[in-house]
């Protein structure tokens, strides 16, 4: 029956999961529940009928309609009995837009005419989750698979082949397309290929296929992981060298120096001195990210010089200890890097240390574990995953703070109230520079129960001597968060003058232009300190008509862009979408439209593309025009908190 499918889908649904790094437990979750709305009628669906034919003497268009049902239903039932968002909308979208073709035939056979298509189609919404596609992918062919009278293996890959392509040989979108581009999909097939240990296949993805929208390794930065991809199966085929220089250009160019994989891999390749010289320029270059300190640490380590890998893993905590921005199982690399170090260093108090780091380092795969859980809606397993977190460090701020939503959800408030102000308690000694919210803790300063414990636990602990940096700064967001403003400024302010080189702080400050009074002194200063934190705008980006000292932005911007290579003509040729773009356009491939877009998009990323690239013409004068000058005052004073609530002239 209806709940024998659903387990099988579950099972399909699993293993493709696990095979393109989709959550696998997520989507098993949706799959026990996709078909749940055929509650209504089950006695209607195929599974369910042992052989007869239910829909005799029904009209087709009255059968469509009974069929579509089940999704509606199920929405109902969903929101009824309070499942989580994430599976309602899966049940929601989990036949798209898909066409209910037989018995549209059997109304044209009926009637003789061609019926619209509207009546035997599902609504949608189309899906916008990968692991919604995987379950409309599974659902669909078990349900084909199961149809079949001859279901041999051959018989079965030959009919989820024909499942999956049009009439003309083109790959079917299934309502998705529109969300990942021809070049995600090759990228998806180029992951699979080097996890199957064939990177030659996966090289051959980008040499000989048409669809990457670039003639040259150098402009696939638009699509943030084809460099990783095309590194791994140069690497994994032997040619070292084109690997190395594929990682070099996405750290030195692109926006690779925040991110894992090109340290990785050229931490492997590269003599140990051109490593650390490498790793320096890019500290030099953007101070406030942890990255190049952090694998600067693990090459110190390995090369024996204990005592300076120990000074820049504990840089590296300083700067951000989290990772909160990158993905789960990757987050706090510093503190597995420094447990690594103390090991090394052998003794007693060494030891104790690196214990500790390493029991921070598992609750939080515990806790992003929960989160999984909590994303498929499964939130008693969620809590049992975030106590065992909490048992092995419950000073982790971002486990005190997911167990509190979770017993807030479960109706439990005076506990999490409790744990709440424990979150707040945590937050400032596990709060670095440039810290980021991960996803389990991102609403932190929006729920009501939150910003309550903040404001019982905060004002306190700012009030103290010798308060933390980061306990302004938190205080600022919940001013902030509650419209009082001055005060924000106050917190903000004195968290900066705490720690001058507190990124975070200062873009918080900055944020405030526009919407609270100060002097355009006070202002002009704070971004002179900007220019000197961030020379190349990648973190802190002041607009170019928002820049009140054009001699100092100049000035920084120059002294590092003196530290970046010229970026090279060409990295590594992909010989055949060279030739298909030499060729012109195809409406087919419509990618090219796509990469440019998507390049834009994150081109301000990019240490070869910052944000004062925009405002070249005016960087390049002593002073901008006249009229430009003017403009911006008037823009100024226009928006102004002053100005705002005056009549002004036509």
């Amino acid at each position: 029956g209806t709940y024998h499918h659903s387990e099988r889908v579950a099972l399909l649904a699993e293993e493709a999961a696990n095979s393109v790094g989709a959550m696998s437990l997520k989507v098993q979750s949706y799959a026990l529940f996709h078909d749940v709305g055929k509650l209504a009628s089950p006695e209607m669906f195929t599974e369910n009928a042992h052989g007869k034919d239910m829909f005799k003497g029904i009209l087709p268009e009255k059968s469509a309609e009974i069929i579509r049902h089940h999704v509606e239903y199920g929405v109902q039932l969903a929101r009824k009995y309070k499942l989580k968002t994430p599976l309602r909308r899966a049940i929601e979208c989990h036949h798209g837009n898909d066409f209910i073709s037989f018995f549209y035939e059997e109304e044209k056979k009926r009637t003789g005419t061609i019926p619209p298509e509207e009546p035997f189609r599902y609504p949608g919404p189309l899906p916008q989750e990968l692991e919604v596609v995987i379950l409309m992918l599974a659902d669909c062919c078990e349900a084909a698979v199961c149809s079949m009278e001859d279901a041999t293996e051959e018989n079965v890959r030959a009919l989820v082949r024909k499942l999956g392509e049009t009439p003309d040989g083109l790959p079917v979108r299934r309502g998705y397309g529109s969300h990942w581009s021809i070049v995600e999909n090759l990228g998806a097939l180029a992951e699979l290929y080097l996890e199957a240990g064939r990177p030659a296949d996966a090289l051959a993805l980008f040499e000989r296929v048409p669809f990457w929208g670039v003639a040259d390794a150098a402009g696939l930065r638009g699509f943030r992981d084809a460099p990783r991809l095309l590194a791994l199966a140069l690497d994994g085929a032997g040619r070292t060298d084109d690997a190395v220089r594929v990682a070099r250009h996405a750290v030195e160019v692109a926006d690779g120096y925040r991110r894992d994989w090109p340290w990785e891999l050229l931490l492997e390749r590269l003599p140990a001195e051109e490593f650390l010289a490498l790793a320096d320029r890019l500290h030099a270059l953007v101070p406030w990210e942890e990255r190049p300190v952090q694998w600067k640490a693990e090459a110190l380590r390995r090369a024996g010089r204990l005592e300076e890998a120990e000074e820049a893993a504990r840089l590296a905590l300083k700067i951000d200890p989290t990772d909160g921005e990158t993905p789960p199982g990757e987050r706090i690399r510093s503190y597995a890097i420094l447990a690594s170090v103390l090991e090394a260093k052998g003794g007693a108090d060494a030891a104790k240390e690196a214990a500790t780091l390493r029991s921070v380092v598992a609750a939080v795969r515990l806790a992003e574990k929960g989160d999984e859980l909590t994303e498929a809606g499964l939130v008693s397993l969620a809590l049992e995953a975030y106590d065992a977190a909490a048992a092995l460090f419950e000073d982790a701020y971002c486990v005190q703070w997911r167990l509190a939503e979770r017993l807030r959800e479960r109706g439990r408030p005076d506990l999490a109230a409790e744990h709440y102000e424990e979150t707040f308690r945590r937050m400032p000694e596990q709060f670095g520079r440039v810290a980021s919210l991960c996803f389990g803790c991102a609403g932190v300063f929006e729920s009501g129960e939150s910003l309550a414990a903040a404001e019982r636990i905060l004002p306190d602990l700012a009030a103290r001597p010798g308060a933390l940096p980061a306990t302004h700064r938190l205080l600022g967001m919940l001013r902030a968060e509650q419209g009082r403003l001055p005060e924000a400024w106050d917190a903000f302010r004195a968290a900066l003058d705490a720690d001058p080189d507190y990124l975070d702080a200062l873009s918080d400050l900055l944020a405030l232009r526009g919407r609270i009074e100060r002097p355009r002194a006070e202002w002009a200063d704070l971004q002179r300190r900007a220019f000197e934190l961030d020379p190349l705008g990648l973190r802190l980006r002041i607009e170019p008509g928002d820049i009140l000292d054009w001699k100092a932005a100049r000035e920084a911007n120059a002294a590092a862009r003196a530290l970046l290579p010229d970026a090279p003509a060409s990295v590594l040729p992909l010989p055949a979408s060279a030739d298909a773009l030499a060729a012109g356009p195809d409406p087919r491939r419509d990618v090219w439209r796509y990469q440019r877009v998507d390049m834009a998009r994150f081109e301000g990323e990019t240490l070869a593309g910052s944000s004062f690239d925009a405002a070249a013409a005016f960087v390049a004068m002593d002073d901008p025009p006249t009229w430009f000058v003017a403009l911006r005052r008037w823009l100024e004073t226009c928006g102004s908190p002053a100005a705002r609530g005056k009549k002004r002239a036509p």
